[in-house]
C-alpha cells in the first residue's frame, strides 16, 4: 500500500506537467500577432512563381455572359463573331410591367493577354461576368 502511494506521488507531477504543455499547445489563434510583437505573414505559393490562372477564351466568356444576362432580366438577341472579338446584342426584357422590351444594345467581349475585356456593358452585368470568370 505504501509503495502504491509513493508511486502515485512520483507520477503525479510528471502527469500535471505533460497536461499543462498539451493545453498550452492547443491554442488556435487566427490573425493574431506572436508574443514577440511580430506579425506573421503567410504567403501562398512561391514568391517567384505566381499562382496559375486559367486564361478564358471569348467563347467561354460569351457563355458566361448569356447566363448573367438571363439572370439580370435581359434578353440575348444575337452574338456576332469578328475574328476573336464577340459582339453580344441584348435588350431589357419586359419584366412583367406591360411596357414592352427595351432598345437593342450591344457589348463587346474581347480577349487580352491575361484576361477577357468587356466593353459597353452595364456595371452590374460586367461585375457579375468578371466574378464568374474569376477576375
Amino acid at each position: 500500500m505504501f509503495v502504491l502511494r509513493t508511486t502515485w506521488l512520483l507520477v503525479l507531477p510528471f502527469a500535471a506537467a505533460a497536461l499543462a504543455t498539451d493545453l498550452q499547445a492547443q491554442g488556435k489563434s487566427k490573425g493574431r500577432d506572436d508574443k514577440d510583437g511580430r506579425v506573421v505573414v503567410v504567403q501562398q505559393g512561391h514568391a517567384k512563381r505566381p499562382k496559375h490562372r486559367k486564361i478564358h477564351t471569348s467563347d467561354e466568356a460569351v457563355d458566361v455572359t448569356r447566363i448573367v444576362l438571363r439572370e439580370q432580366g435581359y434578353e440575348l438577341v444575337r452574338v456576332e463573331e469578328r475574328s476573336d472579338v464577340r459582339v453580344v446584342y441584348y435588350r431589357r426584357g419586359n419584366m412583367g410591367r406591360g411596357r414592352g422590351k427595351g432598345p437593342i444594345m450591344y457589348m463587346i467581349v474581347r480577349p487580352a493577354q491575361e484576361r477577357i475585356i468587356i466593353e459597353r456593358a452595364p456595371s452590374t452585368v460586367q461585375a457579375q461576368i468578371n466574378i464568374r470568370l474569376g477576375y
